[in-house]
């Protein structure tokens, strides 16, 4: 039901300007409420790459397409004066850290594509959204995605846009639960494991109906 949810609330993201259209996800999916902790940044002008910092001290690498200038703080990284800005990539320190991430911004034409592309720590294929920003130049609603299977973690996540950002702002990282190799808290179980409780409960059932006629038959 969480997961219907998740899907049903940023289906209706659209009403506030933005469209994110109907995909499939294995282990992420789009978070209807994006959050985390916050990315702090490190300030260094004319550069493609540098590091923020969530739990520790430089715990996230970050690198772009483009030459761009990153705040100091929970703020923003934008291209070097008559630059571009294409690509930013943040991949944590620790691989197991993270199940989720959320960002800001801003790009520079209307209607324009908007792909977040996250790789698990677990060996499994990249997985990848897209969002359509309806706005140029103009902040759009928090985005994020999220793990929705237990112990998947953010090995990299990259957002790209053909058209360019004008920045990109107030990142921030969900923690996975401390369970030894990730979650979100918001799981959603696999077939396989939704057939496998139903078949435990329904031969649990079966024995103590078996007990119950044992009982009354030696009454």
């Amino acid at each position: 039901m969480k997961l219907i949810a998740k899907y049903a609330v940023a289906a209706c993201v659209a009403g506030f300007g933005m469209s994110v259209p109907a995909q499939a996800s294995s282990f992420f999916q789009i978070d209807s409420s994006p959050g985390g902790t916050k990315l702090f940044l490190n300030n260094v002008k004319n550069s493609a790459t540098s590091t923020g910092t969530v739990i520790n001290p430089d715990d996230v690498g970050i690198s772009v397409i483009g030459k761009s200038d990153f705040a100091n703080g929970w703020s923003n990284i934008k291209p070097i004066k008559d630059g571009s800005l294409t690509s930013l990539t943040f991949t944590p320190v620790n691989g197991n850290a993270f199940s989720g991430f959320s960002f800001r911004g801003q790009v520079l034409s209307a209607n324009q594509l908007l792909t977040v592309t996250v790789q698990d720590n677990q060996g499994d294929l990249a997985e990848s959204f897209n969002f359509t920003i309806p706005n140029a130049n103009a902040d759009f609603g928090r985005l994020g995605i999220i793990a929705n299977t237990l112990g998947k973690t953010i090995q990299y996540v990259t957002l790209y846009s053909a058209g360019g950002f004008k920045e990109g702002k107030q990142f921030a990282f969900t923690k996975a639960l401390d369970d030894g190799g990730g979650g979100t808290g918001n799981d959603v179980p696999e077939p396989a494991s939704w057939m496998m409780m139903i078949l435990g409960m329904g031969l649990v059932g079966v024995g103590m109906r078996r007990r119950a006629h044992n009982i009354s038959v030696t009454a």
